[in-house]
């Protein structure tokens, strides 16, 4: 009996609320990406897409990653030095998919003293809307890593290769 009643505790314990989790598969906002990082404003001006810094940095042929900016900066842009940004390595085909331990994105500032943070967002979503080899892609973002760095939209994004 004490079984039976603890199940069915855990199953109700567990359907009730509604946590970050039960939203990851929701769309995300057809908006222009917008939010906060490190608890202040942040709104998507540029964003580039790099399949060679994907596989500097660990990834694998046939990604690309993907940094975007609150300024305008692109791809002849040869050492990018942004206070902040949103980083992502994402497979380049239309797809989506929602963020875990394998794919995630991360919110860069730099503080007060200009020490480097990164918020790893596992909770999320990413949509590839369009990949294509060359011009601008568009790829919609959800990236949640805690209260003060949050963000979510879409961004058109210039493939650098």
């Amino acid at each position: 009996m004490r079984r039976i009643l603890f199940a069915a505790a855990a199953v109700a314990a567990l359907s009730c609320g509604s946590s970050p989790q039960m939203m990851m598969d929701v769309p995300v906002k057809q908006q222009p990406l917008t939010g906060k990082i490190n608890g202040t404003t942040f709104t998507a001006v540029s964003a580039t897409a790099s399949g060679q810094k994907a596989i500097d940095t660990g990834g694998t042929a046939g990604e690309k990653w993907v940094d975007i900016y609150d300024s305008q900066i692109d791809c002849s842009t040869a050492f990018p030095d942004p206070t902040r940004k949103v980083i992502l390595t994402v497979p380049w085909q239309v797809t989506s998919y929602d963020f875990g331990f394998s794919h995630n994105a991360t919110l860069f500032y730099l503080d007060d003293a200009g020490v480097s943070q990164n918020i790893a967002a596992l909770v999320g979503r990413a949509e590839i809307i369009t990949a294509p080899d060359a011009g601008t892609a568009t790829i919609r973002v959800r990236a949640d890593g805690n209260a003060d760095n949050t963000v979510e939209g879409e961004v058109q994004v210039q493939v650098c290769d």
